[in-house]
């Protein structure tokens, strides 16, 4: 092109494509005016140029506008929402001023949920579950479960498959409903047989757990891998699981690490724990402890309880990092912090035993009664002893057992072991009845646990609660002698002199 005819190019330009600009300014201005934002420019001179010249569909301001509300701006989603609820420069659409206001209320501007009740109002069922979403999370409107429900329903009645399950996950927590297992996974099934993946994952885990329907594994790794192959993170992970562990599917390490690794490259920190065992197992890869501890911390400093406590034995066990009690200590409170039982445990071993952290007895009670309080039999056995004896706790004996026969009910050997004691002497309130106590040493050395075997040894050997059998005794005090059970080897010393 030559000078010439590229000034004339520039004029006709500002002749035809300018008198555009400002029109389109002033009408957006005047019917978007109490929006509170105004409206941004974003290149209006190429995106009218571009119609003027017949190279696509954008018109005007409100085709400028959907450039910038692509972009994330987010008063440019509302005005982009409002162009097309009115019909602002485009032809009135619900669709897309529905799909626009959503986004709007997404990123926290909620002037847009006046148009989803409209919707709703008139039997729009996506309209309805958004609005519905809108009360759930108190988004534009005041938080109300009742609300949420009654829009939720509206819309599942109408086959909304996100309405069914996000209806049915309020049934599953019991969120403006009474809770209500069964009712969930009926809906997460519906919604499950529309294609919805969330609900697929979450109706393979009511199979998985036998939660509102009777467990079928097979069920469940079917539904985890529907969930999966739509790109579900959760599913990916599941599915994943399910192929390690053999649930539901031949067990097949390869194919449990593929999905893992499909998981974990979507940020699943579950996922990226799980290839942390795999590789400390050595299960579908290489046996490679340094590979599992990179894992787990990844996991673990993204606040994942499992990892962090795995994390806090690595430093106490120091296989590959350095043995550190302190470090060891901070991630079992972290684990702890988030809830993970075991933790519980761990931080109470180390309070007791001044590990990582100044002795502190109070403070071992307080953890031992959490895990306690969660079922943990562990933590059941040693509030109990805490309360037998006074440690850590006011004493109280009738508590002590309590929480002891709680950890025996479970098969805690440690625990058989001292109610057994409890029986053989006739202590801590307990009505002295030797055949009790050998039966409860026979339950606790049957697991393994020496000092059982050592004092059900000796039973043994001196005839007390049972048919005296000097062999049966030796041997047991042999095998709590190998475990180097101090009573025992002495106990062995004497008998073979």
């Amino acid at each position: 092109m030559n000078y010439e005819s590229l000034v004339f190019f520039f004029v006709c330009l500002s002749v035809s494509v300018f008198p555009v600009f400002a029109q389109n300014r002033i009408v957006l201005k005047d019917s978007l005016s109490d929006n509170g934002y105004g409206y941004t420019l974003y290149s209006h001179e190429w995106e009218n140029f571009r119609r003027l010249n017949g190279k696509n569909e954008i018109i005007g301001f409100a085709g400028s506008l959907a450039v910038s509300a692509n972009r994330g701006n987010i008063k440019d989603i509302f005005n982009i929402a409002r162009c097309y609820y009115y019909g602002i420069e485009v032809g009135q659409d619900s669709s897309k001023a529905l799909f626009w206001a959503n986004e709007a209320i997404k990123k926290g501007e909620f002037h847009p949920v006046k148009y989803v009740r409209d919707f709703a109002e008139n039997g729009n069922a996506d309209a309805q579950n958004i609005l519905a979403t809108c009360y759930y999370e108190g988004k534009g409107v005041p938080k109300d479960y009742s609300e949420a429900i009654f829009w939720y329903r509206k819309s599942a009645d109408r086959g909304s498959a996100e309405a069914q399950y996000n209806l049915g996950h309020c049934y599953y927590r019991g969120e403006g409903v009474e809770q209500d297992y069964v009712q969930a996974a009926d809906l997460f099934l519906k919604a499950a047989n529309q294609g919805n993946a969330d609900a697929q994952n979450l109706i393979g885990k009511c199979y998985d757990d036998g939660t509102g329907v009777a467990m079928n594994s097979i069920e469940a790794a079917r539904w985890y891998r529907k969930s999966a192959e739509q790109g579900n993170v959760i599913a990916q992970c599941n599915l994943g699981v399910c192929y390690y562990y053999g649930n539901g599917v031949v067990k097949d390490y390869s194919e449990a690490i593929k999905w893992y690794r499909k998981s974990a490259d979507q940020g699943s920190f579950v996922a990226q724990y799980y290839i942390g065992v795999a590789y400390d197992e050595g299960n579908g890869v290489d046996e490679d402890l340094f590979e599992a501890v990179r894992w787990y911390r990844k996991a673990a400093e993204k606040g994942f309880a499992l990892a962090e406590y795995e994390m806090g034995v690595q430093y106490t066990v120091g296989r590959v990092v350095a043995r550190d009690e302190h470090r060891a200590f901070e991630w079992f409170k972290k684990a702890a912090d988030n809830g993970y039982v075991p933790a519980f445990v761990s931080l109470a071993q180390c309070y007791c035993q001044g590990t990582g952290v100044n002795k502190d007895e109070k403070q071992a009670g307080f953890y031992y009664a959490l895990a306690a309080s969660q079922g943990d039999a562990t933590g059941q056995y040693n509030i109990g002893a805490f309360y037998l004896k006074g440690i850590g706790v006011e004493q109280n004996v009738k508590l002590g057992i309590d929480w002891i026969v709680k950890s025996v009910n479970q098969g805690f050997a440690p625990a058989e072991f001292t109610l057994g004691m409890c029986y053989l002497n006739g202590e801590f309130g307990v009505g002295k009845d030797s055949r009790k106590a050998v039966e409860l040493l026979e339950r606790s050395a049957s697991k393994g646990y020496p000092k059982a075997q050592s004092r059900l040894g000796a039973c043994y050997c001196l005839g007390l609660g049972v048919k005296q059998d000097m062999n049966k005794g030796l041997l047991l005090l042999q095998m709590a002698a190998e475990q180097g059970d101090k009573e025992a080897i002495t106990a062995l010393k004497l008998y073979m002199n």
